[in-house]
């Protein structure tokens, strides 16, 4: 009967714990490229290069299928200096397809930059990067 009571208890205790309590961990939306990209507020990210060697920076996958083989990935950019923006599509295994680059030039204002890519496959993954062109130590932020 003890025994009834203790896992009755046990079992309500473990039911009744508050779910708010429970830590929610939000994926990563972008991942540093020998850079580390830190959340500045809910919408805000900076990304810090190291310096060490040249396409240092960021990236992020497009989610989803696509209903078009025409796309236009566009992402909001700050900072200063020359970049590059690169569109990389791969298969459903990993195997390079195809990638585009477009150099951009930020500045201390906000910029969306828009870059148009025809894929081979709507089943594709698209992974939009945005690179140094040379071994520099810089600070970019994206919105």
């Amino acid at each position: 009967m003890k025994k009834q009571f203790l896992l009755i208890t046990f079992l309500l205790f473990l039911f009744s714990f508050p779910t708010s309590f429970m830590a929610i961990e939000e994926a990563p939306k972008y991942f540093g490229i020998n850079a580390t990209v830190e959340k500045i507020n809910q919408e805000e990210y900076v990304v810090k290069t190291k310096g060490e060697k040249k396409e240092e920076g960021f990236v992020y996958t497009l989610p989803g299928e696509f209903s078009s083989l025409q796309i236009q990935p566009s992402i909001n950019l700050k900072g200063n200096g020359k970049y590059l923006i690169v569109i990389q599509e791969t298969d459903a295994r990993g195997t390079f397809i195809n990638e585009k680059k477009m150099p951009i030039e930020l500045t201390n204002d906000w910029k969306t930059f828009s870059v148009p890519y025809k894929m081979k496959s709507t089943t594709s993954q698209i992974d939009v990067k945005v690179l140094t062109p040379a071994k520099t130590k810089t600070e970019l932020f994206i919105k």
